[in-house]
């Protein structure tokens, strides 16, 4: 009883903490609108190129998007926040975001991630002949890569409390921020686009009645907070104590159900 309260008090509660984000606005707010902006302008165009530009581009969006995982563990911000997990851990919040960050950056994103990566890095060199032992070992490479890299800088970095100062490291901060912003925006655009090919390519043999668009617009839902989760949690990580973040989080996944409904008449 008490949960479901919480939770009716946090969705009466969203259109304050949406609008109240723009006071004072933070990194997510700039994914998130971003992220909505892209449905209008490129995620279609993306998509129906999928054979060529996605396919043989996805490799380096994933080594930009390790870079940037690299160099979140520079940013005292993000370090922060990690921190602030690492403290919480027995609060409900707490619990919530450091369970996540296990089972998505450990567990489904290095599968999910490394494994489109490897099927990218076959496309750009079909016409090479690799050998068929290498394989396995560079998939496997693929797979550890992220979650190497996030479990030897930024976390560690924050459970040893290496904050930096903000005040000395102010414009390498802002640098920092920029770039490792720009390689994590960008996987999960391409993560995104990957949803819309698909459904471009059953969009020939479906017929909806009326009365099922709504639970297939749940399930939309549920797709895509599973592929915009992935990117996206490192921007939880930034402010984990906004309320404001949850709510846009929300609001972006209802937006990307919707538009996929509607926006490019897939069904």
């Amino acid at each position: 009883m008490i949960r479901t309260k919480s939770m009716i008090s946090v969705m009466a509660g969203m259109p304050r903490d949406i609008l109240g984000s723009f006071r004072e606005p933070a990194p997510y707010l700039a994914f998130d609108l971003m992220t909505i902006l892209s449905e209008f302008l490129f995620f279609e165009t993306l998509a129906r190129n999928y054979q060529t530009l996605w396919l043989d581009t996805y490799f380096f969006v994933f080594l930009f998007f390790c870079l940037s995982i690299f160099l979140k563990g520079r940013d005292p911000v993000y370090l922060s926040g990690l921190l602030w997990i690492k403290k919480k851990q027995e609060s409900e919040e707490g619990t919530v975001l450091y369970l996540l960050m296990l089972i998505l950056v450990y567990f489904v994103s290095p599968v999910v991630l490394g494994g489109f990566a490897y099927g990218s890095l076959l496309s750009i060199i079909k016409n090479y002949n690799p050998p068929a032992a290498w394989g396995v070992p560079v998939l496997l490479m693929l797979i550890c890569v992220y979650p190497v890299i996030f479990a030897v800088f930024p976390w560690r970095r924050a459970r040893a409390e290496i904050i930096l100062d903000l005040g000395v490291k102010k414009t390498a901060s802002l640098m920092i921020r920029i770039i490792s912003g720009a390689g994590i925006f960008l996987l999960s655009f391409y993560m995104l686009a990957f949803v819309y090919y698909n459904m471009y390519r059953i969009n020939a043999d479906t017929t909806l009645a009326w009365y099922m668009r709504p639970i297939v617009l749940i399930m939309m839902g549920f797709i895509f907070t599973f592929i915009y989760l992935p990117a996206r949690l490192h921007y939880f990580f930034d402010s984990p104590e906004d309320r404001g973040n949850r709510a846009w989080f929300i609001l972006t996944v209802i937006s990307l159900a919707v538009f996929s409904m509607t926006g490019l008449d897939l069904f």
